[in-house]
C-alpha cells in the first residue's frame, strides 16, 4: 500500500526543490500527489541544500547540526521519558520559544507541539502547514525509535493533529495504525505508558542524524508493506481490549459518533454489547489463568466490584470465576 500525500499540500515543498535544482524522479510528482517516501527525500535534500533543517518552511532557520546537538542531549537521559524530556527542552532552545513538552496522561505519555505562535513561512492553518507538522510528527517518533533501539510503533496510543477533518488517504495519516484525532489543539504523540521507562541506545547508532533517518525510511517501507488497517470491529475490539470500556469513549477514540458506531457494527451484524462482553470475558479468563484475583480481575476490567464481576462472568460462562479457576487447576493437576 503506497502512501501519497495530496498533491496541493506537497506543491510548496517541490517548488522549493526545483528552485534549488533538486532533482524529482518519476515517482516523486503525479496527478495523486507525492509518496511519503519520496516526501521525506525531498525535505532531507532541500535540508541539506539550503544548510537550514526546517527546509525553509520556517522563518528562524535551523542550522545544520541541530539534530545531532538533540541527539547529544537526549544520551544523557537514563529512560525514553528523560530522552523526549530532553529533546523536548532543547528543541525549544533551538526555535526559540515553548512549543514543544512532555506530559503524562493516566495510562500514556505524550510528546506535544503546540506550534501556536510558531514562525511558519506559510498560514498556520494552512494545508501544507498541517502537512509539515504531521511530517514532524513522523520524525519525531523515528528518532525516538532509534533512541530507544527499536520501532516504538507498537506502543503508539493516539495521534493528534490540528488539521480540522481526517483524510485517510492522506499518507501523513495512514501511516498510522491507530486512531487520529483530528481537531486536536496541537499535535501530539500518545505512547503507552510502558514506553517512559525503556532504556535508551547509548552507541553509534544513533549518534548522528542520518541515523535516524535510516529509521525513518525503513519506518515507511514497514508501513506500505502492511495490509490494509483492520475492520470497524476489530478497532472497536482493539480499543476495548486496551481499557477504553464505554462505548461512547470507544466512539470518540475512533473518531466517530455514538450513533455511526451502532451502525456500522450492525452492518457486521454486531452490537457493542455483545462485543465488549466478548472482549471482557477472554481478558477476564487470562488473567484468572494467569492466577489473578477475582478482586484484581474486576477492578482491572472496570467493575464496581467483585460481585458485579461474578454475576457478569457467570452470565457469560456459566459458571462463577472460583469455578473457572478451581476447573483450570484441576484440569493442570491431571496433566
Amino acid at each position: 500500500m503506497r502512501l501519497l500525500i495530496p498533491f496541493s499540500e506537497a506543491k510548496p515543498l517541490c517548488d522549493i526543490a526545483i528552485s534549488l535544482g533538486v532533482a524529482l524522479g518519476p515517482d516523486e510528482w503525479g496527478d495523486d500527489g507525492i509518496s511519503l517516501y519520496d516526501y521525506f527525500q525531498l525535505t532531507q535534500q532541500i535540508a541539506l541544500k539550503l544548510r537550514d533543517e526546517t527546509g525553509s518552511l520556517s522563518s528562524r532557520s535551523l542550522l545544520e547540526g541541530s539534530t545531532d546537538f538533540v541527539i547529544d542531549t537526549m544520551m544523557t537521559a537514563d529512560n525514553l521519558e528523560g530522552a523526549m524530556h530532553h529533546a523536548a527542552r532543547t528543541y525549544n532552545l533551538l526555535h526559540g520559544g515553548n512549543y514543544n513538552h512532555v506530559e503524562r496522561r493516566r495510562d500514556r505519555i505524550a510528546f506535544v507541539i503546540n506550534d501556536r505562535g510558531f514562525p511558519h513561512v506559510f498560514d498556520r492553518d494552512s494545508g501544507p502547514v498541517q502537512a509539515a507538522m504531521e511530517g514532524v510528527l513522523i520524525s519525531v517518533h523515528a528518532l525516538l525509535s532509534a533512541v530507544a533501539g527499536s520501532d516504538l510503533t507498537e506502543f503508539v496510543r493516539i495521534v493528534r493533529t490540528r488539521r480540522p477533518k481526517h483524510d485517510p488517504s492522506n499518507g501523513l495519516l495512514a501511516f498510522w495504525t491507530v486512531s487520529v484525532r483530528c481537531g486536536s489543539t496541537a499535535y501530539a504523540l500518545e505512547y503507552d505508558l510502558a514506553t517512559a521507562s525503556l532504556p535508551i541506545r547509548k552507541d553509534a547508532f544513533v549518534a548522528r542524524a542520518a541515523n535516524v533517518n535510516e529509521m525513518l525510511f525503513a519506518l515507511i517501507q514497514k508501513r506500505e508493506q502492511m495490509s490494509l488497517p483492520p475492520g470497524f470491529p476489530t478497532r472497536v475490539r482493539n480499543a476495548i481490549g486496551g481499557g477504553v470500556h464505554e462505548q461512547d469513549d470507544v466512539a470518540r477514540l475512533l473518531g466517530v459518533s455514538t450513533a455511526t458506531l451502532r451502525r456500522r457494527l450492525a452492518e457486521s451484524g454486531l452490537s457493542f454489547r455483545d462485543l465488549r462482553a466478548s472482549v471482557l470475558n477472554e481478558n477476564a479468563q487470562t488473567m484468572l489463568r494467569d492466577g489473578r484475583s477475582s478482586a484484581d480481575v474486576a477492578q482491572t476490567l472496570g467493575f464496581t466490584d467483585v460481585r458485579s464481576f461474578s454475576r457478569a462472568f457467570k452470565d457469560w460462562n456459566g459458571m462463577t470465576p472460583a469455578a473457572f479457576t478451581s476447573t483450570i487447576r484441576d484440569a493442570i493437576e491431571t496433566t
